[in-house]
């Protein structure tokens, strides 16, 4: 673990990469429809999977023309080695599918105010609880007031003895309570939110990375 001090050193060093990572995540909000539901399917993947793969798995569906039209058994057959519960997720994107063609898709994006879009995702979207959804929110450049709760970053808050310990089982009340944690220590140290997640997962993998 590093001081606070040295990691506000890091971050004012590796601000201008994070403003970039986030300038690309608003164009993605940004962009139709379409253009953003790979970003949530990606988000429905990641649950005890390795993200890398689970963005490699989005493009190879992408590049098979499944991701939109291909069934669940043929989404699952993609997935399995890429992603754990592969049978799973791919029912639940099959599920966001309809969504996607339906107002509700657009309905949801269009929600201005931030911790409201995120239950109507946690409530219509299966398979997403509350982490995938901050994490869908932040790669479209609305994860300015919340935490994408994952290993790294209860690790992180851990290590700065902003949480006890790491809870085995995240409830929406937890969720929540970790998450004033969460942006309160951002605050005192004059980092927002999602630029700190970018840094926690940098110093986690040395990398960044959606």
């Amino acid at each position: 673990m590093i001081s606070e001090k040295n990691l506000i050193s890091s971050y004012k060093k590796l601000k201008p990469e994070i403003e970039k990572c986030m300038t690309k995540f608003e164009k993605t909000g940004k962009s139709k429809d379409e253009d953003i539901f790979p970003e949530l399917c990606f988000c429905l993947l990641t649950p005890q999977s390795n993200a890398k793969r689970c963005w490699s798995a989005v493009e190879e569906l992408l590049e098979k023309k499944l991701l939109f039209d291909g069934s669940k058994e043929e989404l699952a057959k993609t997935l399995r080695d890429k992603t754990r519960f592969h049978n799973c997720k791919a029912g639940n994107i099959v599920s966001a599918r309809k969504l996607l063609r339906e107002p509700t898709f657009c309905g949801i994006l269009n929600i201005k105010d931030d911790l409201q879009m995120r239950i109507e995702l946690v409530e219509r979207v299966k398979g997403m609880g509350y982490k995938e959804a901050s994490h869908f929110m932040r790669n479209i450049g609305r994860g300015k007031k919340i935490a994408i709760l994952d290993r790294h970053v209860l690790r992180f808050l851990m290590s700065y003895k902003v949480l006890d310990q790491i809870p085995e089982n995240l409830s929406e009340s937890r969720y929540l309570e970790i998450e004033i944690l969460y942006v309160d220590f951002s605050k005192r140290i004059s980092i927002p939110p999602d630029h700190l997640d970018m840094l926690i997962w940098f110093h986690s993998t040395g990398e960044f990375f959606k």
